[in-house]
């Protein structure tokens, strides 16, 4: 019998047994047959045929370079692997489509590892990477109930993950920028301009900002006092317990991408000694809170003294005092052969007032730097704060 013939009687068969067995309705779902893992057709020699209709999972397992907390990445070339399972024991092989929204208008063949380059900085919307397993056996065979009338076709293909895998992705590659804005003593505006700015109080507000807070939030910022990391944050920041000296503040913002500002903004500024009562004599603390430390020194006793003893030789040397009507006169020496009268009375009441002694230009001295009471008129009291000296 030739092959023609023979599939010619098998259609018929098929036919006769489709017209003899009327009670025989389409196949049910693959899914309700135990083992079903593979299409197989129904029809007259497979009468209970086998729609495989439970798909692989798809797993994503790694993005490289690894997306920060906030979905971040600082490359333009992102890496994904992936893989399909069979939660069934199917063993029929699995390929995939992939597909970058922001990139790609529709889902393409693909294979673990995909790669993207090229890809544009911090778009609007970032990108969203999608990957569907399919059944490759399954998917190139049209599943077909010959026998049901009329003839049924797989309606629904189901040999494709229904839920692709999913990773969100915004790219920023952008270095920020920096700045810090310090509420500091000196500058133009100022009568008296130190040779650094100097702080008024060793709880040193600052602002910081970058080139990158308007466009997102998450910025942050690491922050150096010399060797020393300080806490801070976008805006407002207080420097807290700052001791006397120069001090240079660094500072350096870091984006939600991980990108750190290559060249910190840096702020150099001097910090004064608040001056405190020794343990015993004329002076006693008065609190205050415009004065540096929120206290300053008081006596009414002439010749009245407080010393501060430099570690070397010091060019600029500037006292901070209150002002007002009923304070008298103090002279400050340097070693033996410096002194300079500072009157403290003034019309008007200020709890922190700027007297410059000796300027950076005058040169270096060396010894002990005194604060004397050198007069008082009467119901008058002395009042002193703070030395910079260096």
């Amino acid at each position: 019998m030739s092959p023609r013939t023979a599939r010619r009687r098998a259609l018929v068969a098929g036919a006769l047994v489709a017209a003899l067995l009327p009670a025989i309705g389409p196949a049910a779902p693959a899914g309700a047959a135990p083992g079903c893992t593979t299409d197989v057709d129904r029809s007259a020699l497979a009468l209970g045929g086998c729609d495989d209709d439970t798909p692989p999972e798809t797993q994503i397992l790694s993005v490289s370079p690894r997306p920060t907390a906030g979905g971040y990445v600082s490359s333009g070339s992102l890496t994904f692997t992936f893989r399909g399972v069979h939660p069934d024991g199917d063993t029929d092989p699995i390929g995939f489509r992939c597909r970058l929204v922001g990139l790609e208008s529709a889902p393409s063949a693909c294979s673990s590892p995909a790669t993207y380059r090229g890809l544009a900085d911090d778009k609007l919307d970032g990108y969203e990477f999608q990957v569907t397993a399919v059944d490759t056996t399954d998917a190139a065979h049209a599943w077909v109930d010959w026998l049901a009338l009329p003839i049924r076709t797989e309606a629904d293909p189901s040999d494709a993950d229904p839920t692709p895998a999913t990773q969100a992705v915004r790219v920023d590659t952008l270095l920020p920028n920096t700045y810090i804005f310090g509420d500091l003593y000196g500058g133009l505006h100022y009568d008296v301009r130190p040779s650094l700015p100097m702080a008024l109080t060793p709880d040193l507000p600052v602002f910081v900002d970058s080139s990158e807070s308007a466009e997102r939030g998450g910025v942050g910022y690491a922050c150096t006092v010399g060797a020393r990391a300080v806490p801070c944050r976008q805006d407002r920041t207080v420097l807290r317990h700052l001791t006397p000296g120069t001090k240079v503040l660094k500072v350096a913002a870091v984006d939600p991408a991980g990108n750190r500002d290559p060249s910190p903004a840096s702020l150099r500024f001097s910090v004064p000694r608040d001056l405190t009562a020794p343990a015993r004599g004329p002076w006693r603390t008065r609190k205050g809170a415009g004065h540096f430390g929120r206290d300053a020194l008081e006596t009414s006793k002439v010749g009245a003294r407080v010393v501060v003893r430099p570690a070397g030789a010091v060019r600029e040397v500037i006292l901070l005092a209150p002002a007002g009507p009923r304070l008298g006169v103090v002279t400050v020496r340097i070693g033996r052969g410096f002194s300079k009268r500072i009157r403290l009375s003034a019309p008007r009441n200020e709890a922190l007032k700027v007297y410059v002694v000796r300027r950076v230009e005058d040169g270096p001295l060396r010894g002990p730097i005194t604060i004397e009471v050198t007069s008082l008129g009467a119901g008058k009291v002395a009042r002193i704060d703070a030395l910079l000296a260096h």
